[in-house]
């Protein structure tokens, strides 16, 4: 996986490609996500799948460092609330709500794909306020 990979990588998942961004997973990726650990491709897109019934992701790339072994990437990050969300794990939501931060992560790669992720709050997050 390269920067174009990555730029491609984070293009699919903003747009809830799930084929599109899994592609670039081991089957056996691990996500270790706000004090979680999230296994297999499929449970990747299991989360985010059942998080996009109420509420979409989206990251901005501030900044890429990568080499054969791993990316490390400082994104920004927003969360909107297409319905209400009460239960969300970041932040209580209602509809047409966002919630912005900063997070900081690590991606470990094996042959080319992304083997484990680790993410890392980098600010505090800003939120939830009217979209």
């Amino acid at each position: 996986m390269n920067r174009t990979d990555f730029a491609d990588y984070v293009r699919c998942f903003n747009e809830a490609n799930f084929p599109g961004f899994s592609r670039y997973y081991t089957d056996d990726v691990v996500l270790e996500l706000a004090g979680q650990a999230i296994r297999g491709k499929q449970g990747i897109v299991d989360f985010y799948r059942n998080m996009g019934r109420s509420v979409r992701e989206s990251l901005t790339i501030n900044q890429v460092i990568a080499d054969e072994g791993g990316i490390a990437a400082d994104l920004s990050m927003q969360f909107r609330a297409h319905a209400d969300a009460p239960d969300f794990s970041v932040a209580p939501l209602r509809k047409g709500e966002i919630v912005r931060g900063r997070v900081f992560v690590l991606y470990t790669l094996r042959s080319g794909r992304i083997a484990h992720i680790r993410v890392a709050r980098a600010a505090p997050l800003e939120g939830p306020m009217p979209g």
